[in-house]
């Protein structure tokens, strides 16, 4: 996978783990997802991985 950022081609960014909230269609109550953040520490621009996709697809898994 090419790790560099999308918007102006740097490599340089930091990875955040983040957890949220979410309203799910056939669920009473929140279920809370796990996504992370790579930021591109040149440019700013900001790609959002969602954990379970990244867990069907192994060649997307970031060195946390």
């Amino acid at each position: 996978m090419n790790l560099s950022c999308i918007k102006c081609g740097s490599n340089n960014y930091k990875l955040k783990k983040v957890i949220i909230p979410e309203k799910t269609k056939n669920i009473v109550g929140v279920e809370m997802g796990t996504y992370y953040y790579k930021i591109c520490l040149d440019c700013g621009f900001v790609e959002v991985y969602s954990e379970k996709v990244l867990e069907k697809n192994a060649e997307l898994v970031f060195e946390y």
